[in-house]
């Protein structure tokens, strides 16, 4: 009689089942644990920092799922980004939940509860190892540095591609197991979902690559050549969404490429390590931190890259032993490179965020070394007693650290303290304060800024606007065109500029730098609105209707632009197109009282 036969006779539990039953549990307790641990993340705001980008002032997102939101998804490189899923997500929250933050957080939160498992069921499938796969998720799950991840509603597109990304790999080892066309068309499906939430998943093919050398043990001399060419297609997709990443943030303005390579590479060098040193003790995290610039010295920046090299020809070295060193640290340093800044995107020089994927590459080197370590040398219950100490601290940093992400002013007001002349952050401070009606202090904080970085164009024009609101319209006037001096090409300083002059009944000099702003940025849609209202105005109808009907092409859910649009066709005559965008505006905003009467009025004639 066979053993199972033996089990079964004796009314015990299959080993199969047993192991099904425990990782039920398990599961459960990083469910559990991972929502619980952020849970207060429900009751923050949004922040004015890319959230109104993204969500609270992003018409077709305001417009939840739209055959127009569709559309746009796929075309549009809004946000210097290329990544449709994320656009999607955030639609059928809006369809789902409205416009309030609590829903659009708790679909980040769930995903990355939904991360956590899976992320422990892919080791657990791939090493057979139970309880050093269920650390790792946990750490995974509640380290503070997750918390940018989690809180902050723009940042959806960390946990949905690395939704997709897991799941890639989980169907990999399927796949591996059981080759099929299917498994593999699976495979190809998920990276390419993942590329469009977000694209710094472009490594995939390299980090299945590293799994092919352990813990699946398929990679070797003599099958390199095999595993490359099973991979191209994922390799091609990696490409040409590099391709289309780079091509839309060089296009929207967000390729920074006044900072000589020197300088990118010496904060790539010393960012790799500043990562490291921030999973082990994460104190002073900041949503963001400043560009160093020339104050990284040569010898530190040689210093980093001796270090980096040291333990890389140290863990290939070790990686018939200790394979696992090997994959986890190229996994850490290979995963970071599509955002470690030698193609410099944005002002910050790192960021919290980067860390979601590639830290899970520390983890693993973490957890199986310590156990490698230990092994045999004491008992499962002891090897608890440091899991815990690690874990506890670690959830109550993440919770202290959550505290700080309720909303844009004590999130900014955070990244001031620990960094006193983070002009960006004081800038982001001042522009929080704006977006809650305090101008005063708005004020303040952007004269702070201008002390510490006299060229930021920016700060001058966020100072004027709070000057402006004011009421002190002749200080801000001195500072638009101060903004405009050091940056001529700054289309929303034009704007802004063009809506003071305006209110002083400057029409002609208003309309100029409406102009000026649209030559800088031909897509600029508030800027067509308000110089067809001059336009109009001025009894120039026909140029009216063209700027509006461009606004409109670019925002089809322009509400106010379809009813200007019926007012401007009412005046040229053409009572059949005036109605039918005063209808347009009915469809979008149906209690629209000023196009509702426009209409009747129409009816009426």
């Amino acid at each position: 009689m066979g053993s199972k036969a033996r089990q079964q006779q004796k009314g015990q539990p299959e080993p199969n089942a047993i192991h099904r039953f425990r990782s039920l549990w398990v599961c459960l307790f990083l469910l559990l644990g991972t929502f619980l641990t952020f849970a207060p993340v429900l009751n923050h705001e949004f922040i004015p920092f890319d959230d109104r980008e993204y969500v609270t002032e992003n018409e077709y997102v305001q417009q939840g799922w739209t055959s127009a939101g569709l559309k746009w998804a796929f075309t549009s490189g809004h946000s210097a980004n290329w990544h449709p899923l994320t656009w999607l997500s955030h639609m059928l929250d809006v369809e789902l939940y409205g416009g309030g933050p609590r829903g659009h957080h708790l679909t980040s939160l769930l995903f990355h509860c939904l991360n956590t498992i899976l992320l422990f069921l892919v080791l657990q499938k791939l090493t057979g190892a139970f309880w050093r796969s269920a650390i790792v998720a946990a750490l995974f799950a509640i380290h503070p540095l997750r918390v940018e991840s989690v809180a902050w509603v723009s940042e959806r597109k960390d946990v949905l591609c690395t939704f997709f990304g897991l799941t890639a790999i989980w169907i990999y080892h399927g796949y591996v197991k059981r080759p099929s066309r299917w498994a593999y068309l699976g495979l190809i499906a998920c990276f390419a979902l993942g590329l469009m939430s977000k694209p710094m998943l472009v490594t995939l093919p390299c980090v299945l690559l590293l799994l092919d050398y352990w813990p699946l043990r398929r990679l070797d001399r003599d099958s390199f050549g095999r595993l490359m060419v099973e991979k191209l297609p994922l390799f091609a997709l990696s490409a040409v969404s590099s391709v289309i990443t780079y091509l839309v943030q060089k296009q929207e303005g967000a390729v920074v490429t006044a900072l000589p390579l020197s300088e990118r590479l010496g904060n790539a060098l010393i960012s790799y390590w500043s990562y490291i040193g921030k999973t082990l003790w994460p104190t002073d995290l900041s949503v963001i931190y400043l560009q160093p610039g020339r104050a990284i010295s040569l010898a530190a920046a040689l210093l980093a890259a001796a270090l980096l090299a040291g333990v890389s020809v140290a863990t290939l070295r070790a990686a018939r032993r200790y394979p696992y060193l090997t994959v986890g640290w190229l996994w850490y340093l290979g995963t970071l490179v599509p955002v470690i800044g030698l193609v410099k995107v944005g002002a910050q020089s790192m960021a919290d965020r980067y860390t979601y994927i590639p830290g899970i590459g520390l983890a693993l080197m973490g957890v199986w070394g310590t156990a490698k370590l230990f092994e045999g040398r004491v008992t499962r219950t002891l090897a608890a007693i440091p899991v815990v100490l690690i874990l506890v601290p670690m959830l109550l940093l993440t919770r202290v650290q959550l505290d700080y992400w309720q909303d844009g002013i004590t999130l900014f007001q955070r990244a001031v303290e620990i960094e006193p002349e983070n002009h960006r952050a004081r800038q982001l401070l001042g522009i929080a304060f704006f977006q809650e009606e305090d101008y005063a202090e708005a004020a303040r904080h952007q004269r702070e800024t201008i002390r510490l970085a006299p060229q930021d164009a920016d700060a001058y024009a966020n100072l004027a606007l709070a000057l402006d609101r004011q009421g002190k319209r002749d200080e801000a006037m001195r500072y638009y065109r101060e903004a405009l001096v050091l940056e001529p090409d700054n289309a929303p300083a034009h704007q802004n500029y063009a809506i003071a002059l305006e209110a002083e009944g400057r029409l002609t000099e208003a309309a100029t730098h409406y102009q000026a702003a649209l030559r800088i940025r031909p897509a600029f849609v508030q800027a067509h609105y308000n110089l067809a209202l001059i336009l109009a105005r001025e009894s120039r109808v026909d140029e009216a209707i063209l700027h509006l009907e461009k606004a409109i092409l670019i925002r089809p859910g322009f509400v106010e632009a379809h009813n200007n649009l019926g007012n401007s066709y009412v005046l040229a005559g053409q009572p059949q197109k005036a109605r039918s965008h005063y209808q347009a505006a009915l469809r979008i905003a149906p209690g629209h009282s000023g196009a509702r009467a426009n209409l009747r009025n129409l009816s009426a004639q």
